[in-house]
């Protein structure tokens, strides 16, 4: 699996991002690379959400929408994992399965 997270801008902002995992989780924008969390785990962390909303200063959004793409190299841990810390985060998000 990879993931597509769309938060919510009320400024018409391209504020999508793609975590893909190659094989290790990376943040992307646009096709680039903004984040390479942590190449030598291939598994999302407890606060790889977190490292994203400091960088892109995205403090202030708490609604998203999270597309899941069914190929990638995520495992369906990883994606507990990103619900567990959206949950903590207190954000909101609507879910779409690829």
């Amino acid at each position: 699996m990879q993931f597509t997270f769309v938060f919510e801008s009320a400024e018409g902002q391209n504020l999508s991002y793609l975590l893909c995992f190659i094989p290790c989780p990376v943040w992307k924008k646009e096709d680039n690379e903004i984040i390479n969390l942590h190449p030598e785990n291939p598994h999302f962390r407890i606060g790889d959400i977190k490292a994203l909303i400091h960088l892109e200063a995205l403090e202030d959004c708490k609604n998203l929408c999270l597309i899941i793409h069914r190929v990638g190299h995520a495992s369906n841990e990883d994606l507990e994992n990103i619900l567990s810390e959206l949950d903590a985060l207190g954000i909101s998000y609507e879910i779409i399965n690829l």
